[in-house]
């Protein structure tokens, strides 16, 4: 009696490691286990409106999947005001957007690797009187903003990312002011807080 309840036991403890060790070896149709973290900081770019350098600082954040996949959300605003077109040069032009931001991040694990964005949005830009603090003339327009960037693994939970976007905006109708005044390149910064 006692020889085949042990003969049970080990037959039931056998067949319970054979099935772990197949379930083990299971492959799936991803390929791999699905994770899942987060990011985000502050951000700032070197850029030029209507053709004059000039600061914008902001922020964003973004749910990261699998390590490769960025979606998000961030936005910006002018730091130091530029001069807006003739002939309102005693003006000052500033503009402000945000959006949507998407980010494709190359060969995550290593110390530095390379990211693509692609940031979608609005925004507005403003003439503004300096003397009253009054908006002469504002209008909002549509930003579309594609980039790339090399990324720095600074610690396991912090990350450098330095690039090159360009801004492209569509819808600006001012008197003085057109889209093609806030379109240019940028060069960006921006510090990753997370879990990656």
């Amino acid at each position: 009696m006692r020889r085949s309840s042990l003969t049970a036991a080990t037959a039931i403890i056998l067949c319970f490691i054979l099935a772990s060790a197949a379930f083990a070896q299971q492959k799936t149709l991803a390929g791999r286990r699905f994770s899942s973290g987060g990011f985000g900081g502050p951000a700032f770019k070197l850029t030029r409106v209507n053709g004059q350098a000039t600061f914008m600082f902001g922020g964003g954040g973004a749910w990261l999947i699998n390590h490769v996949f960025a979606i998000g959300g961030g936005g910006y605003g002018m730091m130091v005001p530029v001069d807006p077109p003739a002939p309102n040069e005693d003006l000052n032009l500033g503009i402000a957007y945000g959006g949507t931001f998407l980010e494709y991040i190359h060969r995550w694990e290593e110390v530095v690797h390379l990211t693509f964005s692609l940031f979608l949005g609005g925004g507005g830009a403003t003439i503004e009187d300096p003397e009253t603090s009054e908006n002469v003339e504002e209008d909002g327009f549509f930003v579309l903003e594609p980039g790339v960037n090399a990324e720095l693994n600074i610690l396991p939970q912090l990350r450098l990312t330095a690039g090159i976007s360009y801004r492209y905006t569509a819808g600006v109708d001012m008197a003085s002011l057109s889209s093609t005044d806030l379109n240019c390149f940028s060069f960006n910064l921006f510090l990753k807080f997370g879990r990656f």
